[in-house]
């Protein structure tokens, strides 16, 4: 479910993250640069705060299978030890099944068949 997605969010950034994780966001935003003169470029301009919610059903819908390396690659700020802890404790709780050995597992919800395709989820 999209609190499963939360749960993780909170778990990965529950390590000096100020209480970010866990939770929609409440207020727009934009990931931007600054170059050395002071100006700014978008360089992502994410999903609204009222889409959010939406959005992340969409994503928990189409989402199959992810690996600790596409999350790690995603997450660069998070540590390798911390996306290993909240993927076991996922997988200890039921949300999630490794699926795969050594450098091919992966991870999928539950309830999404062996072969990552989402068509089996349901909110």
């Amino acid at each position: 479910t999209v609190n499963v997605i939360l749960q993780l969010h909170r778990d990965l950034y529950s390590y000096g993250h100020d209480g970010f994780g866990g939770k929609f966001k409440s207020g727009d935003n934009i990931i931007a640069e600054e170059d050395d003169d002071g100006n700014q470029t978008v360089r992502f301009m994410p999903v609204s705060a009222f889409d959010t919610s939406e959005a992340m059903r969409l994503i928990k819908d189409t989402v199959g299978k992810i690996s600790k390396k596409e999350i790690l690659e995603k997450c660069p700020d998070i540590s390798t030890k911390t996306v290993e802890r909240a993927l076991a404790d996922l997988v200890k709780q039921g949300s999630i099944r490794k699926v795969g050995a050594s450098s091919a597992t992966s991870y999928v919800w539950s309830d999404v068949p062996a072969d990552g395709s989402g068509k089996s989820i349901e909110f």
